[in-house]
C-alpha cells in the first residue's frame, strides 16, 4: 500500500508541477506536498529499520520507489548515518595538545583504518540497496575528505609548531592519506563491479547482447573507468535497452582520488620548501658537528695553540690532530698506534661518527626528496634546492673544515726527519670516497627528478662542478707539499749517505752491490709508492706518482752530477740506476718507466770507451737533449781529457 500511495503521490508531484501559480494551486501542490513528505518519512523509517535488520531486499525495494521522490532524502539520511560512525578529526586527536610524529602516525593508522572499514561496509549496502550506488559513494567519499580527512590533518599540523615533527607529520598524513584513497578506490571499483554483475544477471535472459557487456565494462577497471561506464549508461533512457545500469555512474561525474587528495595538501605546499630545507640544516649540520667539533678538554689534548692558532707546535698535538682528522673521516683503517687522545672519549669509541657522517647526510637528504615528491609544489625546484644545501653542508661545512685542519700537519718544506705523508694521502683517500658516495646520489636520486626541468639540471650540474673544483684544488695544493717534502728528503737522504768514495771503489770488489745511499733512498720511494697506491686510486693515483717518477728522475740526474766517477764506479752507478729503475717499475707508469730506462742507457755513457758514446747516443738516447748528456758526461772522471773527443762525438 505505501509503494502505490508513494507512486499516486509521486504522479500527483509532476502534475503539480505544470499548475498555473493561483491561489487554489498553491493550496494543491502544499497538500500534494505535504503529504509526500508524510508517506516520505514513513518509508524512510522502515528503509532504516530494514536496514538496521539487514533486510537488504526489502531495503532495495523501498530505496527504489524513494529515490522518485522530488529531492529524496533517502541517500542524504544513508550518507549522515554512514559519517555519524566515522569518528571526527577533534575527538580522534582529543587530549594531545602537541602530537609527536610517532603517536600520530599510530592515530591516523586507527583514523582511517575506520575510514576504511566504514566505507566498505557502507559500499556493500549500497551497491545491493541503492539503484544509482556511484552517485551515493560519491556523496560518502566527499564529505569523507571534506569533514573528516582534511580537518585530522589541518588539526594536528596546527597543533604542533616544531618543523621537523611538522614536517613528519605531514608526511605520514600524506603517506596515509595516499593510501587510504587507493584502498577506497578499489573497494568503490569492486562494488561498482558487483553491482553490473547482478544487474547483468538479471536480464541475462532477456538481451543476449548482455552476455558480453560485462565483460566489455567490467574489465576496464583503472581509474576514470566508470566515468566512461557512467556516460555510457545514463545517455540510455531504461525504454531504449531491456536493462537499464544508470547505477553504474548515475551523478555524470566520478569521484577523483588524485585531486582530492592533491586539494587536502595544497595549503600546505607555499611554505613546504622553506621548512625543509631549514630542517636539512639543521639535522646535517648537527651530524656534521658531532664529527668536527671539539669541546674545551678535547682542545687542551690536541694543543690548542697549534691547532686554532700557529701551523704546528709538539709531536703530541700534532699526533693527536691527524688521529682526529682521520677518525673524523672514518680514514684511521691503517696501522699506527693511536696517541692517548680525544679520540677515545664515549662519543668517538660508540662509533656515532666514524664511516656514517656522509651516509647520515645522504640518509636525510633522500628522507627529505622522498617528501618533497610528495608536498613540494614544484619538485625539480625542490629536489635542486635541497641537494645544493646537502652539497654545501658536505663540502664547505665538513670537508673543507677537516681539510684546514689537516693541512695544519701537513710536512714541512725541507723536513729533517722522515715526512708523515701517508697521513695526508690517506685523507685524500677519505675525501675521494666522500666526493664518489655524493656523486652517486645525485646521479640515482637528483637527476632523475630533475628530467622534468633541463634549466635546472644544468645549472645543478654547473654548481656541482664548481663546488668540487674548490676542494680539488686544496688536494692538489696539499698532495704538491707532500711531493716537495718527499723529493726534499730523498735529496737529504742522498746528500747524507752518498759518499764521494762511492763512485771510485778501490778494486772489483767494492762493485757488486748499490751503494747504502741508494737502498735507502729507494727503500723510502718505494714506501710512498706503497702508501700512494693504498690511500689513493684513478686518475690522482696516477698523477701523483707519475710526478714523484719525474721529480725523483731529475734528482737523481743533479745528483749523479755531483761525483766523478771511476770505470769501475760506473759499475757502481749502474747497480745503483737498477735499483732505481726496479722501484720505479712497481709504480706501473709508462712515462715514468720510460725516463728510468734512459737513465739507465745513460748510465752505460759513464762506463763506455769514449769512441763508443756516439752509438749509444745516436742508437738509445736521440730524444735526450745534447746539453743534459754532455752535462751527465761530466761525471766522467776522464772528462778533462776527453773533453774535445765528448763534445765533438755529441755535435757541441
Amino acid at each position: 500500500r505505501l509503494k502505490t500511495a508513494a507512486a499516486t503521490i509521486q504522479q500527483l508531484q509532476k502534475y503539480s508541477n505544470q499548475l498555473r501559480g493561483d491561489d487554489k494551486a498553491k493550496i494543491a501542490k502544499k497538500a500534494i506536498q505535504d503529504t509526500a513528505d508524510k508517506i516520505e518519512a514513513h518509508m524512510l523509517s522502515r528503509f532504516q529499520t530494514e536496514l538496521l535488520q539487514s533486510h537488504l531486499k526489502k531495503a532495495k525495494v523501498l530505496a527504489q520507489t524513494l529515490c522518485n521522490f522530488q529531492a529524496p532524502k533517502v541517500t542524504g539520511e544513508f550518507v549522515s548515518q554512514v559519517m555519524k560512525k566515522i569518528p571526527e578529526a577533534r575527538s580522534s586527536l582529543k587530549s594531545l595538545s602537541i602530537i609527536d610524529p610517532q603517536v600520530y602516525k599510530d592515530k591516523c593508522r586507527t583514523f582511517f583504518g575506520r575510514i576504511t572499514d566504514e566505507c566498505k561496509k557502507a559500499f556493500h549496502v549500497i551497491v545491493r540497496v541503492f539503484p544509482a550506488p556511484s552517485s551515493v559513494m560519491v556523496q560518502i567519499l566527499n564529505r569523507v575528505f571534506e569533514e573528516r580527512i582534511k580537518p585530522f590533518i589541518h588539526e594536528a599540523v596546527s597543533r604542533n609548531s616544531e618543523i621537523g615533527d611538522n614536517l613528519r607529520i605531514l608526511e605520514e598524513a600524506h603517506l596515509q592519506t595516499s593510501s587510504t584513497s587507493d584502498r577506497l578506490y578499489a573497494l568503490k571499483q569492486a562494488a561498482m563491479k558487483t553491482f553490473m554483475e547482478s544487474e547483468i544477471g538479471q536480464h541475462r535472459g532477456i538481451d543476449p547482447a548482455a552476455n558480453s557487456l560485462l565483460d566489455y565494462h567490467g574489465l576496464s577497471l583503472a581509474r576514470g573507468s566508470i566515468v566512461g561506464i557512467a556516460a555510457d549508461d545514463t545517455s540510455s533512457s531504461s525504454n531504449s535497452r531491456p536493462f537499464n545500469l544508470r547505477g553504474a555512474a548515475d551523478g555524470k561525474e566520478d569521484f577523483k582520488f588524485r585531486e582530492n587528495v592533491k586539494a587536502i595538501f595544497d595549503s600546505f605546499r607555499g611554505n613546504y620548501l622553506d621548512k625543509e630545507v631549514s630542517l636539512l640544516r639543521e639535522e646535517c649540520s648537527s651530524i656534521i658537528g658531532e664529527a668536527i667539533e671539539l669541546d674545551e678538554k678535547q682542545r687542551e689534548e690536541l694543543d690548542d695553540k697549534s691547532i686554532f692558532g700557529r701551523r704546528k707546535k709538539g709531536t703530541k698535538g700534532s699526533r693527536a690532530l691527524k688521529h682526529w682528522v682521520l677518525t673524523a673521516l672514518d680514514a684511521l683503517a691503517v696501522a699506527g698506534a693511536p696517541p692517548s687522545s680525544p679520540m677515545f672519549n664515549g662519543r668517538m669509541e660508540k662509533g656515532k661518527i666514524a664511516g656514517q657522517v656522509t651516509e647520515r647526510v645522504l640518509g636525510r637528504l633522500s628522507s627529505a626528496l622522498a617528501r618533497a615528491d610528495r608536498l613540494g609544489n614544484q619538485v625539480p625546484q625542490c629536489c635542486d634546492q635541497l641537494a645544493k644545501e646537502a652539497w654545501n653542508l658536505l663540502l664547505s661545512e665538513y670537508v673543507a673544515k677537516v681539510l684546514d685542519l689537516a693541512e695544519q700537519v701537513l710536512p714541512d718544506d725541507d723536513p729533517k726527519e722522515d715526512p708523515d705523508t701517508f697521513f695526508f694521502l690517506r685523507v685524500v683517500g677519505a675525501v675521494n670516497r666522500i666526493v664518489r658516495q655524493i656523486n652517486a646520489h645525485y646521479r640515482l636520486n637528483i637527476l632523475p627528478r630533475l628530467e622534468a626541468d633541463p634549466n635546472i639540471k644544468s645549472r645543478g650540474a654547473s654548481a656541482n662542478r664548481k663546488a668540487l673544483s674548490t676542494i680539488e684544488k686544496r688536494i692538489l695544493r696539499g698532495l704538491g707539499i707532500c711531493l716537495g717534502a718527499v723529493i726534499k728528503y730523498a735529496e737529504r737522504l742522498l746528500g747524507k749517505h752518498q759518499k764521494q768514495s762511492d763512485f771510485k771503489p778501490r778494486d772489483e770488489n767494492d762493485c757488486f752491490e748499490p751503494t747504502e745511499a741508494c737502498n735507502i733512498v729507494s727503500g723510502f720511494i718505494a714506501v710512498q709508492g706503497e702508501m700512494a697506491v693504498q690511500s689513493l686510486e684513478g686518475r690522482n693515483l696516477d698523477v701523483f706518482l707519475m710526478e714523484i717518477g719525474r721529480r725523483y728522475y731529475d734528482l737523481l740526474i743533479a745528483h749523479l752530477r755531483k761525483f766523478q766517477v771511476s770505470p769501475l764506479g760506473a759499475l757502481v752507478v749502474r747497480l745503483d740506476v737498477r735499483r732505481y729503475q726496479d722501484v720505479m717499475q712497481e709504480f706501473h707508469i709508462e712515462q715514468v718507466s720510460r725516463k728510468f730506462s734512459c737513465l739507465w742507457e745513460m748510465s752505460s755513457l759513464l762506463l763506455l770507451p769514449v769512441l763508443e758514446l756516439g752509438n749509444v747516443v745516436q742508437q738509445r738516447l736521440g730524444n735526450v737533449p745534447k746539453e743534459e748528456l754532455h752535462d751527465f758526461l761530466k761525471s766522467r772522471s776522464d772528462y778533462a781529457k776527453q773533453r774535445i773527443n765528448i763534445l765533438s762525438l755529441l755535435n757541441i
